[in-house]
């Protein structure tokens, strides 16, 4: 079965996010590309970023002369799912934010009137929160959410 690209976001550290159109999302390791003396050029942050899919999703291209097939990519990347791993980002932001808080899980629950238990399963993330949820939580920890690049949150 032929792969076909959908989206594709640099990140930091010569890394890419790679989005197929089976749904499935992948993390290239660009360092595996610049060994090649072909793709040297990859070792500049500036070409790096300006990554652009070839037509119809066919591969990631960086110029004429610098362009890797769609199969290639998918074969050497990682499945990623980006979905958990943000969740995950997100409860360990929401412990920090109580801790610097100096709050106690219980005192956070009579601040937001979401009770402790409640509390203590969306930490460990058994239980997956609504997002108001969320904003009665952060609210009294003088916090809230704010939509950022995905490469500025997997620093």
């Amino acid at each position: 079965m032929e792969k076909k690209i959908l989206s594709v976001v640099p990140l930091e550290n010569m890394h890419i996010l790679v989005w197929f159109e089976s749904g499935d999302v992948r993390r290239l390791d660009a360092h595996k590309l610049i060994v090649e003396e072909a793709f040297a050029d990859l070792a500049n942050p500036a070409t790096f970023k300006n990554v652009i899919l070839c037509p119809e999703g066919a591969g990631l291209s960086w110029g004429k002369d610098l362009t890797v097939d769609a199969s290639w990519v998918y074969s050497h990347s990682k499945p990623y799912d980006v979905v958990e791993l943000e969740k995950r980002r997100l409860l360990q932001d929401l412990v920090v934010a109580r801790h610097e808080s100096e709050l106690s899980q219980v005192g956070l629950g009579e601040l937001s009137g979401i009770r402790q238990p409640v509390i203590s399963r969306i930490e460990s993330g058994s239980i997956a929160p609504q997002i108001n949820t969320l904003f009665k939580l952060l609210a009294p920890m003088g916090k809230t959410l704010k939509i950022v690049d995905l490469d500025g949150a997997l620093k």
